[in-house]
């Protein structure tokens, strides 16, 4: 045979051979190519918090959808939990600090190929709760709760409840381990539970702690305003506190709530005043006081005063011989003013006062005694004081109400009605309407939108909590009124609207 035979013999072979191993490599990258496509995914895991862990996986070629299949640890089983149109899933709701086991399937021409192999999830731990809470009463609308700080916390979660049953709400949260909670209601108990939070979530609760709040003690025994108007009513904390001018007088308290009506002393009694465990109060124009419990009923000295007004450890009260203040317990009796004085109203540091010495001229002093100065040159009655105004009954006008500065300037009318006794509380004006049968109008305190609010007459217009303490004049008791919501009606109250 020829060399020239050879070589092409040889030639064949080796294309032989080469069409072979390419046929092979087809073949093989066909099945790779099918093991690819039709591969279940391979599944990653992580934990996002104790409640939640994420599980993704590469997106699977001609994929319409995919199953999401779990088992805890206490099922055993998987079972399918959703279904996704995106390569990841995350799971919520979960236990903390356990492990889950997840698998997916594909969903292609609509049916579901084989379940991938599993992937392990453990969800993270929540933090520990605090420990050691206590709580103390501040204040009579205050409390505070501490703790020990907790580890990883970021922050931490007060809930509270003001009753024996499992009713906590969240009332605020901080970042330091104590929290201040405010505008409560005095002599209530509260409890408090504390949850500890950061990224893997809120812990179990804490152990309960409470505290009552402390009661609510007056600085000043009643409003000025109030005591213009005889001082038939007043409030200390959770309590409201009033004489019944029909029958005895007799001194009453309440609960704001409506309960717990109970009968203090019988007597001639007005100018309340109530200063931490003591009533104040005039009995047949002696200084009296007597506690808040009904015991311990004491006349403080022989003197007669009219009007009186307790200020902290102070009792001023007017004598026909001038202007005096005795200490509550009855010691260290100081003569202010040799002004005789139809009445007087106590606004911080200053009294003003009606002086009779001077034909009822308006006047201002100081509580030490000191800066006696003359204001107006009006009959002035009824003082009222909010404010930087001075609001009275001009009787040189004919009762109209007129206000001034408390430093004497802008004199103006303010209602050109005749005006018996009112009562001024922030900006709103009630009064006694004497043109108009006595009946009870309110007006804003420039004298506009006056409104009628009775069809009878009443007057010493005590405001107290909201509520309007005021005598019958036609029946003679006394009546307990209120303002509905729209400012213009009144309501009956928790008193049934008489005593």
């Amino acid at each position: 045979m020829s060399e020239l035979a050879i070589d092409n013999e040889a030639i064949k072979k080796k294309k032989t051979v080469l069409w072979i191993s390419l046929a092979v490599v087809v073949i093989i990258a066909a099945f790779l190519t099918y093991i690819f496509l039709n591969a279940a995914p391979k599944l990653k895991g992580e934990s996002l918090n104790a409640k939640e862990v994420r599980i993704s996986w590469k997106a699977v070629r001609n994929a319409e959808l995919y199953n999401v299949y779990r088992m805890d640890e206490s099922s055993g089983e998987y079972k399918k939990i959703n279904t996704v149109k995106e390569s990841k899933f995350t799971d919520s709701s979960l236990k903390p600090n356990s492990s889950y086991w997840y698998k997916v399937a594909v969903i292609r021409n609509g049916k579901e190929e084989k379940l991938s192999s599993p992937v392990t999830v453990i969800t993270k731990s929540l933090p520990a709760a605090p420990s050691k809470v206590s709580t103390e009463a501040v204040t009579f609308d205050s409390a505070e709760v501490k703790w020990n700080k907790v580890k990883d916390a970021e922050k931490y979660y007060i809930y509270r409840t003001d009753n024996d049953k499992d009713s906590f709400i969240q009332v605020g949260e901080s970042t330091s381990n104590n929290f201040k909670d405010s505008k409560l209601r005095s002599t209530t108990k509260y409890t408090y539970r504390i949850t500890t939070v950061n990224k893997n979530g809120e812990s179990d609760f804490s152990s309960v702690s409470e505290a009552v709040t402390k009661e609510k003690v007056n600085d000043s025994g009643n409003s000025g305003n109030n005591l213009m108007n005889r001082g038939l009513a007043t409030e200390q904390g959770d309590w409201l506190y009033f004489t019944n001018k029909s029958g005895f007088n007799s001194l009453y308290k309440v609960r704001k709530d409506g309960t717990s009506m109970t009968k203090l002393y019988d007597g001639y009694i007005s100018n309340l005043n109530v200063v931490g465990e003591w009533i104040y109060f005039s009995n047949d124009y002696k200084l009296c006081k007597i506690k808040t419990d009904g015991s311990g009923y004491t006349q403080l000295n022989n003197d007669i005063g009219i009007n009186l007004s307790v200020v902290g450890d102070w009792i001023y009260y007017d004598l026909a011989e001038g202007f005096c203040k005795i200490k509550t317990d009855g010691s260290q009796k100081v003569k202010l003013s040799d002004d005789h004085i139809a009445e007087f109203n106590i606004d911080g540091d200053w009294i003003y006062y009606s002086n009779i010495s001077d034909r009822n001229r308006l006047y201002k002093i100081k509580t030490d005694g000191s800066n006696k100065t003359k204001l107006n040159e009006d009959i002035s009655q009824t003082i009222n004081v909010s404010g930087d105004w001075i609001y009275y009954e001009n009787f040189s006008d004919d009762k109209h109400i007129y206000k001034i500065k408390t430093d004497g300037t802008s004199r103006q009318v303010v209602l050109a009605n005749g005006v018996n006794m009112f009562n001024v509380v922030g900006d709103t004006i009630i009064y006694e309407y004497w043109e108009y049968g006595g009946r009870l109008f309110k007006s804003d305190t420039d004298g506009k939108n006056s409104v009628q609010l009775t069809d009878s007459h009443y007057n010493c217009i005590n405001i107290v909590d909201n509520y309007i303490f005021c005598y019958d004049f036609d029946n003679r008791n006394l009546r307990v009124l209120k303002l509905k919501d729209d400012g213009k009606q009144l309501d009956k109250t928790m008193l049934n609207g008489s005593i």
